[in-house]
């Protein structure tokens, strides 16, 4: 998965057209949270976090899967505030999936 997102950050580089451009961001974000989904996996929680904070910070990408995979990081690590905060944020957006 970093080998498809070194791939996509040099395809933003050459790309001209806007629809290529948007494309790839799309893909971006999307490696980024299966990438998050698999440190899950493996209770790599800080990187779980770390994709996460680019997603939010950087692609002010707002998946509803994002909260999900911040608040069950925050609970791997035992800080139980943030999950709480996460949850809250979660109970607002009518897009969270289940499970």
């Amino acid at each position: 998965m970093n080998e498809a997102l070194e791939l996509c950050e040099r395809g933003l580089t050459v790309v001209k057209r806007t629809g290529e451009t948007l494309a790839l961001k799309e893909l971006r974000s999307k490696t980024l949270r299966f990438l998050g989904a698999s440190h899950l996996q493996r209770d790599e929680f800080e990187s779980v976090l770390k994709c996460v904070k680019v997603l939010r910070d950087g692609e002010k990408d707002q998946h509803p899967s994002l909260s999900v995979l911040a608040m069950k990081a925050w609970l791997g690590l035992g800080r139980f505030g943030e999950a709480e905060k996460e949850l809250r944020g979660m109970v607002v957006d009518k897009g969270i999936p289940e499970g």
